[in-house]
């Protein structure tokens, strides 16, 4: 799950050495904070995607505890000492883009409407800068941070084309009409 949460740095990271991809996919992600606040709490620490639940579930495996400073310093002797600056997750199936939170880098994006059953957005934070959901069962749209709550489920289907140009990169969040939404440019 959590290799997920940083599954559109991997490849980059790869090309440097494995090492850098473990820090940045286990190591620099505090997954207790992560269940707690983005989660609201419904969420299992666990150190491989099986629960106790599963078949295959080993309980001698541990999850590896965050050590931010050593991933910072790894980062930085792979030649990333400015760390990370999107984030992008897919495994909820809402659109939602957060702001940078204390002791972060990174925006990150949760983008998990390309065609499965929609979830309704719940549980708004303060970094929720913009997010919608569609709730199925009550043909309802909901939101946070700037947004407007959806009426229809095509404005939460979508896919994410994202631009890069130089050191300019262009998020443009596009509904399954092909209209979009929550445009954002960052020049880095």
């Amino acid at each position: 799950m959590l290799n997920a949460y940083f599954g559109a740095i991997v490849p980059l990271m790869e090309e440097e050495g494995g090492e850098v991809h473990q820090i940045v996919s286990k190591e620099a992600v505090d997954g207790d904070e992560v269940i707690r606040t983005v989660l609201d709490g419904k969420g299992i620490r666990v150190a491989t995607m099986l629960t106790d639940k599963h078949f295959g579930f080993d309980p001698a495996l541990k999850p590896i505890k965050p050590d931010l400073a050593r991933s910072k310093q790894l980062l930085t002797e792979a030649g990333f000492p400015g760390g990370v600056d999107i984030v992008f997750n897919g495994h909820a199936h809402i659109y939602e883009r957060n702001a940078k939170q204390a002791g972060e880098s990174f925006v990150s994006y949760v983008t998990g409407g390309g065609g499965a059953t929609l979830e309704p957005v719940s549980g708004c934070h303060s970094f929720d800068a913009y997010a919608i959901g569609w709730s199925p069962t009550k043909l309802k749209g909901s939101s946070c941070g700037s947004a407007t709550a959806p009426t229809s489920a095509s404005q939460v289907f979508h896919f994410l084309l994202v631009t890069v140009s130089g050191t300019t990169v262009t998020v443009a969040p596009t509904d399954e009409l092909g209209r979009t939404f929550d445009v954002q440019t960052t020049s880095f």
